[in-house]
């Protein structure tokens, strides 16, 4: 890692910035079937790849480091099985040390959520062979946050999409915030057809086509 870059913002701002304008892939890492692959593939990322490449680059000194901290990031205790990987993002506050900051940042504009993950009531166990996942976390309305939370939010921290009308899932889609010049964006892998890449966007205009936000931060 270059030795200006001091802060855990300026590394991660750094480094998820050489992946601007990657094309949008999802990965292959036998979604379902018996055979789970530990897949590194840079070229093309999904938002949850994408994230999951930035933080582990950011604290690995070489790519033997990376390759290890990333397996031990996206599996739990490092085994390659698909019943063993983080499928959710509040996942990684149980395994990977991350703070769900939306009760710290939102107050009272943030709202507890207790969800089933895994679990729909109407079909029952989605991933056949993952165990159901009781939930508490906060997530912010688009609609409440105001300029008293945006100034809380530091480069760096990862924010996922409220799945308000999925009872199985916590959020649908992540990313980084990134503050440039005082103003926020949203740094994501984008599925849209108009971007289909990892692109910067306002984040205030994210949050127009979005119920609410999590908000996960890790300080070190």
């Amino acid at each position: 890692m270059r030795e200006w870059l001091q802060t855990k913002e300026e590394k991660i701002d750094f480094i998820s910035s050489k992946f601007l304008n990657v094309p949008y892939g999802r990965i292959k890492l036998g979604f379902k079937s018996k055979k789970e692959y530990f897949v590194i593939q840079l070229k093309s990322v999904d938002c949850m790849t994408y994230v999951e490449y930035v933080e582990n680059l950011a604290k690995s000194k070489n790519f033997n480091e990376f390759v290890k901290n990333l397996k031990n990031f996206r599996y739990q205790g490092g085994v390659i099985k698909y019943e063993k990987r983080n499928h959710f993002f509040t996942d990684w506050i149980q395994f990977n040390g991350y703070k769900d900051i939306g009760k710290e940042i939102g107050k009272d504009k943030a709202i507890l959520v207790k969800k089933h993950l895994n679990f729909d009531k109407d079909k029952g166990i989605i991933l056949k062979t993952v165990p159901v996942k009781n939930r508490a976390f906060y997530y912010i309305p688009s609609k409440k946050i105001d300029n008293s939370i945006k100034e809380k939010l530091k480069t760096g921290d990862i924010i996922g999409a409220f799945a308000y009308d999925k009872d199985w899932l916590d959020v649908t889609h992540i990313g980084y915030i990134i503050r440039k010049n005082n103003k926020l964006y949203f740094r994501n892998a984008s599925s849209l057809k108009k971007y289909k890449k990892v692109v910067d966007i306002p984040l205030k205009d994210y949050l127009k086509r979005v119920k609410g936000i999590v908000i996960l931060r890790k300080e070190k």
